[in-house]
């Protein structure tokens, strides 16, 4: 069986050191998920705690990047992030959920902004900032709380 550049028997993939879902060694499975993401306590909060801490640059963007001032909320990449979880005790006003799974369904067109956000790209800043625009309007309850208390008040 061909999974990839890599040849794998179905038995193979059985085993814990492979991926079924993707038929690739499991430590490239990550690069497939999403593992965290930014909800909207980040938002016109950008406290860079969490760049700050990140050992793989993943979190954008940064205060030297050209779109900082453009944007209103931090986007992690989900193909640079490693899953370490450096970020979450990091973020000061717990914006940051461990993957879409455990993150609140208030919260999920944030979701979709930090997938296609990719730094450097003006198409994808703009979709990204949109589907951000589109959020705060959807629950202007959540945006009048102030953003240190905003994540308990998400609720599943």
């Amino acid at each position: 069986m061909t999974a990839g550049p890599y040849h794998v028997s179905p038995a193979a993939l059985k085993r814990p050191y492979w991926c079924a879902a993707t038929s690739v060694p499991r430590f490239l499975c990550k690069l497939n998920v999403m593992a965290f993401v930014i909800t909207d306590p980040c938002i016109n909060t950008k406290d860079t705690a969490c760049v700050d801490v990140c050992p793989v640059d993943c979190i954008h963007p940064r205060k030297d990047e050209p779109e900082f001032e453009q944007t209103t909320i931090l986007y992690i990449h989900p193909e640079e992030c490693i899953d370490c979880g450096a970020c979450v005790p990091a973020c000061p006003v717990a914006a940051i959920y461990d993957g879409p799974d455990t993150t609140p369904k208030s919260q999920t067109s944030l979701i979709e902004a930090n997938a296609i956000f990719r730094s450097g790209e003006p198409d994808t800043l703009a979709k990204a900032e949109a589907l951000v625009s589109a959020h705060v309007a959807a629950h202007p309850e959540l945006m009048a709380i102030p953003p240190a208390d905003r994540a308990s008040a998400h609720t599943k």
